[in-house]
């Protein structure tokens, strides 16, 4: 009985040791400084686009 209980938690160990390795050798995700987009020629209007230039201080 108290080696079914120790085999359980051997069963256990191991898939949870192989989760936390994977989540601390995993690279941190970084935002890029530039964001580009394809987006139809003329079909902006640049009195639509400044209030939200000016408000989250990028450029469109």
């Amino acid at each position: 009985m108290l080696q079914s209980i120790a085999l359980k938690r051997h069963y256990l160990a191991i898939p949870l040791c192989a989760v936390l390795g994977g989540l601390l050798t995993a690279p941190l995700a970084q935002a890029a400084e530039e964001l580009n987009a394809l987006v139809w020629c003329d079909h902006t209007d640049p009195e639509l686009l400044r209030p939200f230039e000016e408000k989250f201080d990028v450029r469109v």
